[in-house]
């Protein structure tokens, strides 16, 4: 009777724990499961350790973890990634925020031979009968694995992509890794079709993911990221490599005027077009506009516009120009551009190569960034954690002839006042951002010449003291601005200093409209 009672005990405890009976035949499903295996990756910008990503896979099913967060703003995101038999994405749900915090909702699906994503570019489908590789908007660098391996695992070929072209996947150097465990041989792959420039990915002697490498950023197998510079360095010579052998293949130097013929010319003064006319050039000097000519002569290079529009080349007052950078501007009629922080070896490397020939590149005139030190500061230009240093850095970018410094978020705002008295006293101007927990009326007390970006005056008329601009709280900050009354004694004061001291402003409006659409 006894064992009769604790049996009948112990099945009521198993009934009561609301835990349904396990049967044989889930026991026998779930010890078919496939083991969970999983990968760490460290984030580094610049050398400087600043997010991970973690793999989870289990069979064909793979859940991704990413994030990072450099200058104050980061990416993140989650991922469920479904993989077909073949190794193909049929299912991929990424969730998250991109680098300027809007949210990522995106989606993809094949079913029944048919493709259909939506992303914050939109919604889409398309036959997927032959099995082509979705390129997601916002994934994590995990997805460039995701797309070389779909074209290695099928021969190597281009292959098709959604919503449209083809990837490539091209070796590009075979190289051993020293890691904390010990040696690993990978090869480098570009990956080409995702971006107008190669993407860089690191696999093993099985094809497995080791990392994702610029010559900035590295994503790297924990315990691989002490390669993180020589990796870098490799991929900044092989796109500098790139780029030398499209201006060796495309430039063309001529000892002979240039004509071109045959064009209307754009005319700012009454935004209109001139009749047709013709445009000669000697060496970098227009030296006449000329009536349009009927045949070319001898003595000149010959070039026919065909009723086309002629315009002057023009000015990027905001960019940070790297070899892409470089060409794409030209490419896009910008033949010159204000650099408004960079590393000053980089810099000066680009515009001799530019200056020589050897890289295309538009005139670069050079600011010299100057940051502060906290736990926010940003990983390009030079940091100073004193009024001495920041003194320094000033005189330094003077003597090697930059045009003027610009102070970022992490400055501390008391020494502006003394930078900039040093810059003017030799011959710099001074622009910035606002510091944080500063206003843009003391900025301009304290000597700037010009604002950089208008959130970064227009935050002082919105936020409280305390608030820190520091953090992506400069972008997600804005939408309090729907409620800012421009005719407001604060708004009217700043921009009636600004009118009063001559100060220059670059907005930049094209950063925030990206950062308040997501597209």
């Amino acid at each position: 009777m006894r064992k009769l009672i604790v049996l009948l005990t112990l099945t009521g405890i198993a009934a009561c724990s609301g835990e349904a009976p396990v049967s044989s035949d889930t026991t026998a499903s779930q010890s078919q499961q496939p083991p969970v295996e999983t990968a760490s990756y460290n984030v580094l910008f610049g050398g400087t350790d600043v997010g991970d990503m973690t793999i989870s896979q289990s069979g064909t099913l793979i859940d991704i973890r990413y994030g990072f967060s450099n200058n104050g703003r980061g990416a993140s995101s989650e991922e469920t990634l479904l993989l077909s038999e073949a190794g193909l994405p049929i299912s991929w749900k990424i969730t998250g925020k991109t680098t300027f915090g809007n949210q990522v909702n995106e989606t993809y699906e094949v079913k029944d031979g048919q493709a259909s994503w939506t992303s914050a570019a939109g919604s889409g489908e398309a036959d997927a009968s032959n099995k082509p590789i979705y390129i997601a908007q916002n994934p994590s660098p995990y997805a460039l694995y995701t797309y070389a391996k779909t074209v290695l695992d099928a021969g190597g070929e281009p292959y098709p992509a959604l919503p449209a072209g083809q990837v490539t996947v091209t070796p590009k150097e075979s190289l051993t890794l020293q890691g904390k465990d010990g040696k690993l041989a990978v090869t480098l792959y570009a990956v080409g079709g995702i971006n107008l420039n190669p993407s860089y990915i690191l696999l093993d002697e099985q094809q497995q993911y080791v990392g994702t490498v610029s010559p900035r950023f590295a994503l790297l197998k924990a315990g691989f990221e002490d390669e993180d510079s020589r990796l870098r360095e490799l991929t900044a010579t092989l796109n500098t490599q790139r780029y030398e052998d499209i201006a060796s293949n495309v430039t063309h130097e001529y000892e002979q005027p240039v004509r071109i013929n045959n064009v209307r010319i754009f005319d700012p003064k009454s935004l209109s077009l001139t009749d047709p006319v013709s445009v000669v050039m000697t060496g970098d000097t227009i030296t006449a506009i000329e009536d349009v000519r009927s045949a070319p002569s001898d003595d000149e290079v010959f070039i026919e516009g065909e009723g086309g529009t002629l315009v002057a080349g023009l000015y990027d007052m905001h960019g940070h120009v790297g070899d892409n950078q470089a060409i794409m501007n030209v490419m896009a009629g910008v033949t010159g551009i204000r650099d408004m922080g960079n590393e000053d070896d980089v810099l000066s490397d680009l515009i001799d190569k530019i200056d020589r020939g050897v890289l295309i590149g538009p005139t670069i005139t050079k600011s010299g960034f100057i940051e502060g030190v906290s736990e926010f500061s940003a990983a390009t230009g030079e940091l100073a954690d004193s009024k001495e240093k920041a003194l320094e850095l000033v005189r330094n970018y003077a003597e090697k002839g930059y045009w003027q410094i610009k102070i970022y978020n992490s400055m501390n705002g008391d020494w502006v006042e003394d930078m900039a008295a040093e810059a003017h006293r030799l011959g710099m101007r001074v622009a910035g951002h606002v510091p944080a927990f500063y206003r843009a009326d003391q900025m301009i007390e304290a000597g700037y010449d010009e604002l950089t970006h208008i959130n970064q005056i227009m935050l002082g008329w919105v936020l409280g003291p305390e608030e820190d601009t520091r953090t992506l709280f400069r972008i997600t900050g804005m939408k309090r601005f729907v409620d800012l009354d421009l005719n407001s004694d604060k708004v009217q004061h700043t921009l009636k200093l600004m009118a009063d001291n001559n100060i220059a402003h670059d907005p930049t409006a094209v950063i925030h409209e990206y950062a308040m659409t997501g597209r």
